[in-house]
């Protein structure tokens, strides 16, 4: 009887911890960038690069960027690979802060949203 036995019943939760497959891994996410989140540039990257740790439906990845203007502008040339997106930039960009706004579907079904902040500063 494990519910009686409080060394049973932690042994027993212990292994259904460690033999479960991890949530979090179930969901693409972005562990690198370039440039970072956050990052201050003199000048307009050619493109933007995410890398995340599962691969990705290649048809399935939506990029739009909030600009300095308030307007907010679909970014159609994407190139998304097995587990990376790289998004070409405007290179007409005026100085300003900036957030790259992304949507993915992991190859896993799992759709994973979130946003690459940058600044433009010191531009002609």
């Amino acid at each position: 009887m494990i519910h009686r036995n409080p060394l049973a019943l932690r042994v027993l939760t212990t292994l259904v911890i460690l033999l479960a497959p991890p949530l979090v891994a179930a969901h693409a996410v972005v562990v690198s960038s370039t440039p970072a989140d956050r990052a201050v540039l003199t000048r307009v990257p050619p493109e933007v690069e995410l890398r995340f740790n599962a691969r990705l439906e290649k048809k399935l990845v939506h990029v739009k960027l909030d600009r300095a203007d308030g307007a907010t502008q679909a970014l159609t040339d994407v190139a998304p690979e097995p587990a990376r997106v790289r998004v070409t930039l405007p290179q007409d960009l005026p100085a300003g802060a900036y957030t790259l706004h992304y949507k993915v579907l992991a190859t896993d079904g799992h759709a994973t949203q979130g946003v690459l902040r940058f600044s433009l500063k010191g531009l002609p």
